[in-house]
C-alpha cells in the first residue's frame, strides 16, 4: 500500500522535543507516519521509504537512527534487546548509531549473518545498494534456492521483529532493476502486506499507473485481528504495571495504619521516609501522641 495522504495530527512533537531541533516538512512526514502507525492498535510501523538523495539537508538515515534511539529511550525501563542498523558498510552503520549502546551494526553484503538474532527494531539504509542475486540460467537450474534466498534476505531478517517493532527499509526506488525498487513497487501495489510505501520525492506518473498503486488507509491491514489481540494483551499488562508503580509510590499503598489505642504510625515502604508529606504527618502524629498519651497511674504505696 502506498501512503500519499496528508498528516494533520502532530504525532511528531514528542520526538521533536527530545531531539531539541525543529523538523522540516519531509522529516515531519516520516516521523508522523511512523508514530501514527505505532499508536494505532491495528497497524504496524513498517515502511519502505523512497529517498533519491536530492535533498541531502534532510539526512533521513540519521533521522531514522535518532528515532530508534528515542524509542529505546522511551522504553528504557523495559528489558528490550538491542536494535539492528544495516548500511553499505559496518562503519557507515556505526556512524549513524553514534555513541548509543542500543545498536548492532551490519553490512549489506553480509545480511544473512544476522538471521535468528533477536533485536527490537530494524533499520536498513541504502537498501538499493544491495547486491543483485544471480538469476542466470545456470543459477536458476542448479542453485535456485540460493538465488531466491539472496532476493528475500532483507524480508527474512525482518521476520525476527514482533508486532511492536519499527522496521524501516530506506533506499532509492528510481534505481531500476534493484531489489529495493522491486520490493518498493510490490509493496505499493499490494493490499495484503504489512508494509507501507512512502515516497519523499514524487515518482513518475507512468510508474504509478503501471504498478497500479493502492492507497493506504488505516484499518485495512489484513492481519488486524492478530495485531489487536497481541497489542491488547500488551496494553493490559502495561496498565497493570503502571497502576502497581502508582500504588507503590502513593501514601495510601504504603501500608500506613493507625492503631486505635496508641496512635502509632506503621509503614512497610522505606522509600516513603524521604517524602515531604511523611515528615508533615510524622510531626502531627508526634504532637498527637504527646498530647493524648495515657498518664501514669500512682502506685498504691505512694497513696
Amino acid at each position: 500500500m502506498f501512503f500519499n495522504a496528508e498528516i494533520t495530527d502532530p504525532h511528531h512533537h514528542a520526538f521533536q522535543r527530545w531531539l531539541r531541533r525543529p523538523l522540516n516538512q519531509r522529516q515531519t512526514r516520516v516521523i508522523a507516519l511512523l508514530e501514527m502507525l505505532r499508536r494505532n492498535p491495528g497497524e504496524e510501523p513498517r515502511l519502505y521509504i523512497h529517498d533519491d538523495g536530492s535533498t541531502p539537508e534532510d539526512n533521513i538515515p540519521q533521522l531514522l537512527a535518532d528515532y530508534i534511539s528515542w524509542r529505546h529511550y522511551c522504553s528504557r525501563r523495559e528489558n528490550t534487546p538491542q536494535s539492528l542498523i544495516i548500511a553499505r558498510t559496518t562503519a557507515r552503520a556505526a556512524a549513524l548509531g553514534g555513541e548509543a549502546r542500543c545498536f548492532h551494526y551490519g553490512a549489506l553484503r553480509a545480511v544473512t549473518n544476522w538471521r535468528g538474532t533477536n533485536f527490537a527494531h530494524l533499520l536498513v539504509v541504502d537498501a538499493d545498494r544491495t547486491p543483485l542475486p544471480d538469476f542466470s540460467e545456470e543459477a536458476i537450474l542448479y542453485n535456485f534456492p540460493s538465488a531466491v534466498h539472496q532476493f528475500l534476505q532483507i524480508p527474512c531478517i525482518a521476520q525476527c521483529c514482533n508486532y511492536h517493532s519499527v522496521v524501516v527499509v530506506h533506499g532509492n526506488a528510481r534505481r531500476w532493476s534493484t531489489q529495493f525498487s522491486l520490493k518498493f513497487f510490490d509493496t505499493a501495489s499490494d493490499a495484503s502486506t504489512r508494509y507501507v510505501a512512502l515516497a519523499l520525492q514524487p515518482l513518475p506518473a507512468h510508474l504509478m499507473r503501471r504498478n497500479r498503486i493502492k492507497p493506504f488507509r488505516l484499518g485495512n491491514n489484513p492481519f488486524r485481528l492478530s495485531i489487536l489481540s497481541v497489542k491488547g494483551k500488551r496494553r493490559e499488562y502495561s496498565n497493570q504495571q503502571r497502576k502497581a508503580r502508582r500504588r507503590r509510590g502513593s501514601m495510601a499503598a504504603a501500608a500506613v495504619r493507625l492503631t486505635p489505642r496508641f496512635n502509632v504510625i506503621v509503614t512497610s515502604a522505606p522509600s516513603i521516609h524521604y517524602q515531604p508529606e511523611y515528615c508533615k504527618i510524622s510531626a502531627i502524629l508526634k504532637h498527637q501522641i504527646a498530647t493524648t498519651a495515657p498518664r501514669a497511674r500512682p502506685s498504691p504505696a505512694a497513696a
